[in-house]
């Protein structure tokens, strides 16, 4: 299932500062069904692009993309817009 001893099958990206436990536990179980996950923070004051560089070196199937409150969404769906501009090779960016 997995795709390269380098990249990651899913990377999720959250706020981590902000101490919530889903993507974690997310990653947790992604991990045990034998899928390479990372959870990488992205919050205030990161840059898009250093999510965009890491996505292109590990080249994930899927990156999931963890938004906690609304006043977020619009840098959420930058990002989102960055990673496809960036021809990120993933099943599906959410």
């Amino acid at each position: 299932m997995a795709q390269d001893a380098t990249g990651s099958d899913v990377l999720v990206v959250e706020d981590l500062g902000q101490q919530r436990l889903p993507a974690r536990t997310l990653v947790a179980v992604l991990r045990e069904a034998g899928l390479r996950a990372r959870l990488v923070h992205w919050g205030a004051g990161s840059e898009p692009g250093e999510i965009v560089t890491l996505a292109q070196s590990e080249r994930p199937r899927l990156i999931v993309l963890s938004i906690l409150f609304a006043h977020l969404v619009q840098e959420g769906l930058a990002l989102a817009a960055r990673l496809r501009l960036a021809c990120i090779n993933t099943e599906q960016v959410l």
